[in-house]
């Protein structure tokens, strides 16, 4: 076991179940994508319109289906934002 620096705070994350992790930081407005295998974070994407990401959740039901979302308290309304 090993931490991995996120470059922020994460609130919620999410497996894609082939050694992704997909987590929301709250304090940077990002999402980041971590590979569990090599311990680090692979790529990252702002959420900066959402602001405050509150929620992360992956599509993996059927092999062509790997669209990842963020809803973000700021719209209030549940609103997908990214």
């Amino acid at each position: 076991m090993t931490n991995i620096p996120l470059g922020g705070k994460p609130e919620y994350a999410t497996s894609s179940g082939d050694g992704k992790v997909y987590a929301n930081l709250t304090d940077t407005n990002e999402v980041v994508e971590i590979d569990s295998k090599a311990a680090k974070v692979t790529r990252r994407w702002s959420t900066e319109a959402c602001k405050q990401p509150v929620s992360t959740a992956i599509c993996t039901l059927a092999s062509n289906c790997t669209q990842l979302g963020t809803d973000a308290s700021s719209h209030g309304n549940g609103e997908h934002c990214a």
